[in-house]
């Protein structure tokens, strides 16, 4: 079933990726909890993501002027599981060694006016490259 699902602006884009502004958020029931952003110009640029919340408990993160603004909120330290914000981390899958969450700039998406951009948490102690440890049960041998 093709479902269809809502359309997401990036003012700024994604770093790197600046000319990239409208982006869909979608997922495979088969692959949960993994959600993909797809670029609607380009279909074929799609950056594979994860809920914060699935990869740290009590992950938070700021919204600087700027950024707020840019969502439309007010500045401040949010959660990962504002139940307004979608907190994503982007996740780098590496042909040699563990998958990597990028914890240190999470995509941050107002679900109630489409807004979104890629926070940087300048001062962060997190990681760019968080390793995603997977339950014994999910590992394959």
């Amino acid at each position: 079933m093709n479902q269809e699902t809502p359309s997401y602006h990036f003012p700024e884009g994604i770093p790197a990726f600046e000319e990239h502004k409208q982006f869909r958020l979608t997922r495979d029931p088969n692959l949960d909890p993994l959600l993909f952003l797809s670029s609607e110009s380009e279909p074929a640029l799609r950056f594979v993501c994860i809920q914060v919340r699935f990869l740290v408990s009590g992950y938070g993160y700021d919204l600087d002027e700027a950024g707020a603004s840019l969502l439309g909120v007010p500045p401040g330290n949010y959660t990962a599981v504002d139940e307004n914000l979608g907190c994503m981390a982007i996740i780098s899958v590496g042909a040699e060694g563990p998958s990597t969450a990028n914890l240190l700039a999470p995509v941050i998406i107002n679900f109630g006016n489409g807004l979104g951009l890629q926070a940087v948490q300048a001062g962060s102690s997190w990681s760019h490259v968080h390793p995603i440890e997977l339950p014994e049960a999910q590992r394959c041998s």
